[in-house]
């Protein structure tokens, strides 16, 4: 069943700094390119990546202790399954807001679609590069249970 979101949650998905605490903050945005982010993607050996929360579901505000204990299961989940991350935040550029996440490297849209449906508190942006060394292309979405509209489907390279 479609989840209903604002515009205004729309609106804030696409302008919030989605921020990879690697060895050094990689600031990732909606529709911009990132030779950084395709770096950290290629160093694995990878070609797609999602960043994705399990805090907040629906833009519906969660306490810290909430959110903290869904990110440490959707955490161990990605850990068993293998796959390089990294701790992230997804926030709003003005501080109003800030959601705790991760950088999944080598999972592939679908894959990152999957896990946010069968979890309610879930939502995911996903990357992937074009090819070697180029740079990342990345498709922003955000979703609920499964049904969050995308918010933004950018192809050209190197953009989020």
């Amino acid at each position: 069943m479609p989840v209903a979101i604002s515009s205004e949650q729309i609106d804030a998905y696409q302008k919030a700094d989605y921020v990879v605490f690697s060895d050094r903050q990689v600031v990732l945005r909606v529709g911009r390119k990132n030779a950084e982010l395709d770096e950290l993607i290629s160093t694995e050996g990878a070609t797609t990546a999602a960043f994705i929360t399990a805090a907040n579901p629906r833009g519906d505000k969660r306490s810290d202790t909430e959110n903290g204990v869904a990110n440490a299961a959707l955490q161990s989940f990605v850990s068993a399954a293998g796959y390089p991350h990294f701790w992230g935040e997804g926030r709003d550029p003005f501080g109003g807001w800030s959601e705790p996440s991760f950088l999944v490297i080598g999972i592939y849209r679908a894959n990152a679609e999957a896990l946010a449906s069968s979890s309610s508190r879930t939502r995911s942006s996903s990357a992937r590069s074009a090819a070697p060394r180029s740079s990342s292309s990345c498709e922003a979405n955000k979703r609920g249970q499964s049904n969050f509209p995308e918010t933004n489907r950018a192809r050209s390279k190197g953009a989020l």
